[in-house]
């Protein structure tokens, strides 16, 4: 998937590409299926420079908190942060109760890697991948 592209600065991602991990469908998403990391996604980073990871546990639309439930039979879970692994580099952000999403800042090289996208609770236990996020190029 290529992020960083000057025509199309903002990427969506969704765990519909994640690699080897099968979370594809709103039920998915209700029940936080894909284990407490999520899957990868595999980008080429079209230029090098600072971009904004936004990650999302539900679709932008319903507008719901990260730690909320969606509907009945849907999981409730204790996200107290974000964590994002890019290449070899893992950075992290806390995240309120209400907070419906969680932002990231970080400079990336050009080129193919791998991107993964999680969320972690109080203890830094991770919880479930991002269903949601994207990737946003800044400044080249």
């Amino acid at each position: 998937i290529s992020v960083g592209a000057r025509a199309q600065p903002r990427v969506a991602l969704t765990s519909s590409d994640w690699q080897d991990t099968y979370a594809d469908n709103a039920g998915h998403v209700r029940k936080a299926a894909g284990g407490p990391r999520g899957g990868p996604w595999n980008v080429n980073v079209e230029q090098s420079g600072e971009y904004e990871i936004t990650l999302r546990r539900w679709p932008s639309e319903l507008d719901l908190p990260l730690n909320a439930a969606e509907a009945t039979g849907s999981k409730a879970l204790p996200i107290a942060g974000a964590r994002v692994a890019v290449g070899d580099r893992e950075l992290s952000v806390a995240a309120a109760p209400g907070d419906r999403v969680a932002v990231l800042r970080a400079s990336l090289p050009a080129g193919p890697t791998q991107l993964r996208a999680w969320f972690v609770d109080a203890a830094g236990k991770g919880l479930c991948g991002a269903f949601y996020t994207s990737v946003r190029l800044l400044t080249p």
